[in-house]
């Protein structure tokens, strides 16, 4: 099934194109990784899914009701901003209260024990927070309003590495009990590659990539392998090698396709020996975006 729907969405602000002939699915209890690199258009996408922004062309649907004129839809999604927005004073109480009126899922009882685990100061004003607590005090929000679909826009970035561990224990326990959805950017790749399960990659606000992050992971192979003459050049021929790279005797080959097959290639030229060293999601990325001619140096992990 799936739950939310991004059918050739485009915004613009200005000039400035964000989001490009944007077309994804995200599937009901998943936890999709958007990623992309800095202005790529990940935050203006998650906003439109959420209905803060109509989009120019296109359209979202949540379990196929159009989000943005459709108040039904947008009480079933919850967004946490990178930068969310709490008046001067506002305390975890305020917020509860002013939730609690919007959401018809919120409960009590969640945002009890929520505020009991993380051991969270409920009239204290936010804002003398640090950036951290803000962020753990949204997800506090958005957990006890039990969404159907959880938006967060960097919703990692300040906690401690105890709290994101049990953020993300709360999200996968949420998404098994409840087939919660998460649609969750960050810049730390690893942080996406332990949580999701789909990822889509963006780039000047179109879609570079939909996979499976399992799948993804297993259409790039590296090896290293070494040879005792040196390995001809069509060696390879129709299989895409990404990168090559010698030192000595030792071969080390990224390359877009099956370990297996590679095997089956290389065996004939007798290797000393084979070893498969899977790549990391955040070596993918960059493969990716160099392929679309994105310096990588510039990339803010």
């Amino acid at each position: 099934m799936s739950m939310i729907a991004l059918d050739h969405l485009t915004k613009t602000f200005g000039r400035e194109r964000a989001v490009d002939d944007l077309t994804l699915t995200v599937k009901e209890g998943s936890i999709f990784g958007l990623i992309g690199s800095n202005g790529s258009g990940k935050s203006t996408a998650l906003r439109m899914i959420a209905g803060i922004y109509a989009p120019d062309r296109g359209q979202v649907t949540l379990s196929d009701a159009p989000v943005f004129d459709h108040e039904r839809a947008k009480e079933q999604i919850f967004i946490i901003c990178d930068q969310p927005f709490i008046q001067a004073g506002e305390n975890l109480e305020d917020l509860a209260h002013f939730y609690s009126h919007i959401y018809p899922g919120f409960s009590w009882d969640d945002y009890e024990e929520l505020c009991q685990v993380f051991d969270m100061e409920r009239k204290k004003p936010i804002n003398t927070f640090s950036k951290g607590i803000r962020k753990l005090a949204m997800i506090i929000i958005a957990l006890s309003c039990n969404p159907q679909v959880l938006l967060m826009d960097e919703s990692f970035d300040g906690l401690d590495m105890v709290v994101r561990a049990a953020v993300k224990k709360l999200l996968i326990d949420r998404v098994a009990r409840q087939e919660m959805t998460v649609v969750a950017t960050s810049h730390n790749l690893y942080e996406i590659e332990e949580l999701c399960d789909h990822v889509a990659i963006i780039h000047k606000g179109r879609l570079i990539l939909e996979r499976d992050l399992d799948a993804l992971k297993e259409e790039f192979v590296r090896v290293q392998t070494a040879f005792r003459e040196p390995l001809p050049d069509d060696a390879l021929a129709g299989i895409e090698v990404i990168s090559r790279e010698s030192r000595g005797s030792l071969l080390t080959l990224i390359v877009k396709a099956g370990f297996s097959e590679l095997k089956e290639r290389l065996e004939p030229y007798g290797p000393l020996f084979l070893e498969n060293l899977p790549l990391t999601l955040e070596e993918i990325f960059i493969k990716e975006m160099e392929a679309v001619g994105y310096d990588y140096k510039n990339i803010t992990f």
